[in-house]
């Protein structure tokens, strides 16, 4: 195959044919939404599952926001609410699943935002979904760097009880654990891999304290203590408030279920592959968060300890409450500081992800620049600079007031989520009309990089999963437009030589009339968009 001219391909072996059509399938669905296959499909199913379930991490997420739970309900709060919020996780998961299915594009909710709304509010609705979930990267990143500089900073003052915590030591962890992160991120054909170390890691830690804290502990709570013994000590007379705020907790154990979303240009068959890594790490969630939890509150001894703890980490203080020694509490506490870097380098790959996107389409200033790709790195290291800095400058809100660091990542993590639960009432409202099962094509609306959208418009097929379907290929015209047609666009040829794979480029600079675009084996003249696989 002669890959010196983009516009000459003399030969192609059935080898060749047969790598095409797995790979050119995905990145045709991909062109019909107005996109060129700018990343690797190099993830798996099981890599996916890795870099969602380690940053969802639900047995971390308990463990890191223990206080709140403690003091917001007690044992009874998180035995219940775990419970509780798993349901309504599993109903944000199918959501999630069949939006990703349906349309498996990196920009997730944003995009979908865009195609299920209203035509009317479609461009603000993307526009603010997309500046609220990346926000909501953002501060999720910062959560977790905060919760592992701390975990640092409290091993540290249990080996040394002399040692008063500053602000500026956490300060410190959290900008190391940020800066670790973002380099581990910058080169993108290790991230496949290191999402299943992080998966099996995050197990592994987790059986091990688990079996360790219990088998060690001197005494257990009865069984009332654990599934009956409920703490308010919010100052709230109400007990129903009380539990309302302590679900906060339980509810970060089930956060960023959409981080698999913004994969769906890296993995092959992403319209099956993601939904399995959206409700696997539900399951595993689920499974890990309760009976985590269930050992730990047998094993507990103090409750006002935990909370009054000199290490300012009530998870280490019941490991030391159990274990009884230090050395032993401290290295138990490692495999959950091991654990919460794997989370954070997720969180990395995951914002990175959404900067990029939200970039390709305009949503943020300086679009055509932190939209580039990096080939050789195979990862969006602008957008990913670009996120970085900004977890790196919310990490000195920490050092102004540690109450307003936890009011913002409180109020863009809950709006976060609520968007996730949103899209499970949109997606019932947007396919349960008879109407909108019909295969179709709609104007994709990009946004600019003001903070005002503009409408631009792609070709946009709908993608297939067991209930929407579409044609292999079907000629636009002004009669599929629910608005007055746009100026044509027509692909133009690219080819990506390392694949052999030829992707659709839309431009609005053509009167020829509109055809659904399909990646095209091109025999040394122009692609034709009929063109067979």
């Amino acid at each position: 195959m002669n890959t010196k001219d983009p516009m000459a391909i003399n030969h192609v072996t059935s080898q060749d044919d047969m790598d095409l059509k797995a790979l050119d399938s995905d990145a045709m669905k991909l062109a019909e939404m107005g996109y060129t296959q700018d990343l690797k499909r190099n993830y798996t199913v099981l890599s996916v599952l890795g870099v969602g379930f380690s940053l969802t991490n639900s047995w971390f997420g308990i463990s890191a926001a223990l206080v709140t739970g403690i003091n917001s309900g007690g044992p009874v709060l998180i035995v219940y609410g775990i419970i509780l919020i798993a349901l309504v996780s599993t109903c944000v998961g199918i959501s999630l699943s069949e939006l990703a299915s349906a349309y498996p594009n990196a920009g997730g909710q944003y995009f979908w935002a865009n195609e299920l709304a209203p035509t009317r509010y479609a461009n603000f609705a993307s526009y603010l979904t997309g500046w609220f979930a990346w926000a909501g990267s953002i501060f999720t990143s910062a959560a977790v760097a905060v919760a592992v500089g701390s975990a640092g900073v409290g091993c540290w003052q249990l080996a040394h009880p002399d040692f008063v915590i500053e602000p500026w030591h956490v300060f410190v962890g959290y900008q190391v654990v940020n800066i670790f992160a973002f380099f581990f991120n910058c080169y993108g054909g290790i991230l496949p891999a290191m999402g299943q170390l992080a998966f099996w890691t995050s197990l592994v830690s987790f059986l091990v304290i688990l079996i360790t804290v219990p088998a060690k502990a001197p005494t257990h709570q009865n069984a009332k203590f654990v599934f009956a013994n409920f703490v308010n000590n919010t100052g709230w007379s109400q007990n129903g408030i009380a539990f309302i705020v302590g679900l906060i907790n339980t509810n970060w154990a089930f956060a960023c279920l959409d981080c698999a979303t913004h994969l769906s240009e890296e993995i092959a068959r992403p319209e099956k592959m993601i939904p399995v890594a959206i409700l696997g790490t539900v399951a595993i969630g689920f499974a890990t968060s309760w009976t985590y939890s269930v050992a730990l509150f047998f094993s507990m001894k103090d409750v006002d300890g935990l909370v009054a703890t000199s290490t300012k980490v009530p998870i280490l203080a019941l490991f030391y409450q159990a274990i009884g020694s230090k050395g032993g509490a401290i290295a138990l506490e490692a495999l959950i500081m091991v654990t919460g870097i794997g989370c954070q380098i997720s969180c990395h790959t995951w914002q990175s992800r959404l900067a990029w996107s939200f970039a390709r389409d305009g949503g943020i200033p300086f679009s055509s620049y932190f939209s580039q790709v990096d080939r050789q790195l195979n990862v969006p290291i602008r957008a990913h600079f670009l996120s970085c800095v900004i977890v790196t400058i919310v990490g000195c809100l920490y050092l102004a007031s540690y109450t307003a660091f936890n009011s913002f990542i409180l109020v863009f993590f809950l709006t976060n989520s609520r968007q996730d639960s949103a899209r499970v009432a949109t997606t019932k409202q947007r396919f349960s009309a008879p109407e909108r099962m019909q295969p179709q094509h709609q104007a994709t609306k990009r946004m600019s990089m003001t903070h005002k959208p503009t409408v631009t418009t792609f070709s946009f097929a709908l993608g297939s999963n067991d209930k929407v379907d579409r044609p292999a290929s079907a000629p636009l015209d002004a009669t599929h437009h629910e608005q007055p047609p746009e100026p044509a666009l027509r692909p133009t040829s690219r080819v990506h030589t390392k694949r052999g794979v030829v992707c659709g480029r839309f431009h609005q600079d053509s009167k020829e009339p509109i055809m659904a675009p399909e990646v095209a084996i091109v025999t040394g003249t122009k692609a034709s968009p009929s063109a067979p696989l």
